[in-house]
């Protein structure tokens, strides 16, 4: 940590301050240095290359992203930036690393509706359910076949065309694998100019739906607009029990370890959501009140809905253990 700060950030802080009056003191006698040393320098270098090419295979990366996070909460702790440009940081090293699984809505909370209804019988369910974006499907709710847009309805309503089916108007979705990374999903919706798009498993199954505001949140925390109900957070130290958590079965694992600091391995990293985690762990299906021993700490299922847990409380191992 001494020499993080003395020999890296507070070296650093200084140049980017005084950085005119520091390059014309250093110029001439960098100048000197390098003229004098050349042929030692030169000696060197290319006596390492030759070292490296003979005896190395492939060299690990100088730069690696747990060194760069350490460098991140070094530089928060001597107050070179805030917390949330801190966490900012952070969510934009891990952005490239998450697979579009661990942000998707999951099939079995998506609103999706037949092809084989008017539109004129979808629009009362599509008002209500609250989305502009309704994927549709053919014969069965696995089978997605397009999208449709509200303004579509509207603009049927408009031109008197509310007896077609719903599947004149859908429009051609976008699919993409659970496993592909944020920073190519972001780039397709970019490409496509779309902004949902059908998440498939590895068998081509619908596994879920993930939009351009999944993504984006991953960087800048949760996003409401002005028609949206703003849920409670995920995680919530409870008042009655410090240093105790109530989380939401379907947070995604990363944010978990993220927000409570936990230190887990790759492996596990790559967990989709907290129930998925627990799941993993159990092998069956929990009960309302079974506690779950963990290395990261102690889990307690609060409530289950039907088969699916739906929030748990947790009480994180003091030394947070890794996985």
């Amino acid at each position: 940590m001494v020499i993080l700060i003395f020999g890296e950030i507070t070296p650093k802080q200084l140049a980017l301050t005084h950085n005119m009056k520091i390059a014309v003191f250093m110029a001439y006698p960098m100048r000197f240095l390098t003229t004098l040393l050349f042929p030692i320098i030169w000696a060197l270098r290319h006596f390492s290359a030759l070292i490296t090419r003979l005896f190395s295979s492939h060299a690990d990366p100088t730069i690696t992203t747990e060194g760069v996070m350490h460098m991140v909460d070094a530089a928060e702790n001597v107050g070179l930036v805030d917390q949330y440009e801190s966490d900012l940081m952070q969510r934009a090293i891990h952005f490239s690393e998450t697979q579009v699984r661990t942000i998707m809505t999951h099939r079995t909370n998506v609103f999706c509706i037949s092809d084989e209804l008017t539109i004129r019988d979808a629009f009362p369910s599509i008002v209500r359910s609250g989305y502009s974006r309704i994927p549709i499907f053919h014969k069965s709710p696995e089978n997605i076949i397009g999208i449709v847009l509200v303004r579509d309805i509207l603009k049927a309503q408009l031109e008197k065309r509310m007896d077609k089916m719903l599947s004149s108007i859908q429009r051609e979705p976008m699919f993409v694998p659970e496993q592909m990374h944020l920073d190519d999903v972001f780039y397709l919706f970019k490409k496509a100019k779309l902004q949902q798009a059908i998440v498939l498993d590895e068998y081509g199954g619908f596994s879920g739906v993930v939009t351009m505001e999944d993504v984006a949140e991953q960087l800048f925390g949760e996003l409401y607009d002005e028609h949206e109900r703003r849920f409670p957070d995920r995680i919530v130290e409870r008042e009655q029990k410090p240093g105790t958590f109530l989380v939401m079965a379907d947070t995604p694992f990363q944010q978990m370890v993220d927000e409570l600091d936990l230190m887990v391995d790759e492996h596990r990293g790559r967990t989709s959501t907290v129930a998925a985690y627990l799941l993993d762990l159990i092998g069956d299906i929990p009960s309302e009140g079974e506690v779950v021993q963990s290395p990261l700490g102690t889990f307690r299922i609060i409530s289950m809905k039907g088969n699916r847990m739906e929030a748990v409380e947790f009480s994180p191992t003091i030394d947070d253990g890794t996985l």
